[in-house]
């Protein structure tokens, strides 16, 4: 860090009441008076933000080649990233976020701090990356033309191949924990438990000027648009789907890297967990089960990183 941010012995005076709080306060420490705004109390201050927040992600975008000594004690304390994980990042050119703030003007100071130590991010926040793209029952191809039917409504849509910008490959991974505890003279024991994992690929879909997009999940998509070269399985026919959708434009990029990097991820846009109560039964003399289960995916990681590709391409 620099002198700036170590000094945490520096002063400020209030103008409320004219006493000395330490600098690295937002708030008077005698009447709460705020103080103004500055990089070493916000930065001092910074908490974790929640993940059902709506926050800043602080997106890393390249190295400023031009300096030529990349300090990491001093980029690490400004981020939510590891070393490791953080030259990982730097050597596969990985644009992902570093870190996740509370308030816009967190962010800022954030990213002038690290755009001084060399490393060019940007800034884009949770609403604009959290929207799930339409999903969608069908594509049919024609010469110059794919017809979208959306899977809930059966609407059609007609979008021009040139425009298509982004094809975001991924996966769909879903653990269920369920368990049953026994509760009596208030003690907590694990009786029963049980898991399931699932995982299913995933793509999403992205035109220049749309950046919702599209989004197909192989269970519930017809596959008839392939024509005569659909096959039987699923599995069989989503690499066609893939060669197709690449195929339409010389523009279009595909994106399928991210089985690669979710762990890296995970560091600021952690898997979503959420326990559901099934409900108690009376067992016994004063006993108690209660049955529960933990669902944990990771359907809003890879939504927020589909997005950002389209941001980062076309936004």
């Amino acid at each position: 860090m620099t002198s700036e941010l170590r000094d945490v012995n520096l002063l400020l005076t209030c103008s409320r009441c004219g006493r000395n709080s330490p600098a690295t306060r937002q708030n008077c420490l005698y009447c709460g008076a705020a103080f103004p705004i500055t990089p070493m109390n916000v930065l001092k201050n910074r908490r974790k933000v929640d993940a059902w927040e709506k926050g800043y992600n602080v997106i890393f975008l390249s190295i400023n080649e031009t300096i030529p000594d990349i300090k990491l004690p001093e980029i690490l304390p400004l981020i939510e990233i590891d070393e490791k994980s953080l030259r990982k990042i730097f050597q596969e050119h990985n644009q992902l976020p570093l870190t996740r703030t509370a308030t816009l003007e967190e962010a800022k100071i954030v990213a002038e701090k690290l755009d001084f130590l060399g490393i060019r991010t940007r800034i884009i926040d949770d609403f604009s990356l959290s929207r799930e793209p339409s999903r969608i029952r069908r594509i049919d191809f024609l010469d110059e033309e794919l017809i979208i039917t959306h899977f809930n409504s059966g609407k059609t849509e007609r979008v021009f191949k040139k425009e298509l910008s982004l094809v975001v490959c991924g996966f769909f991974y879903e653990r269920r924990i369920h368990s049953i505890e026994e509760r009596k003279k208030r003690q907590n024991k694990l009786k029963e438990a049980s898991e399931f994992d699932n995982d299913r690929p995933l793509i999403d879909i992205y035109t220049k000027s749309n950046s919702i997009g599209y989004r197909v999940f192989p269970n519930g998509f017809d596959f008839s648009g392939l024509g005569i070269e659909k096959k039987r399985l699923a599995t069989e026919n989503l690499p066609m789907l893939l060669e197709k959708l690449s195929s339409c434009s010389s523009e279009v990029n595909l994106i399928d890297n991210y089985t690669r990097i979710y762990k890296l991820l995970r560091n600021i846009w952690d898997f979503e967990q959420s326990k559901n109560s099934i409900g108690w039964r009376r067992k016994g003399f004063g006993g108690f089960e209660l049955e529960s289960e933990l669902l944990i995916n990771n359907l809003n990681q890879f939504t927020k990183y589909s997005r950002l590709q389209w941001f980062l391409k076309n936004g």
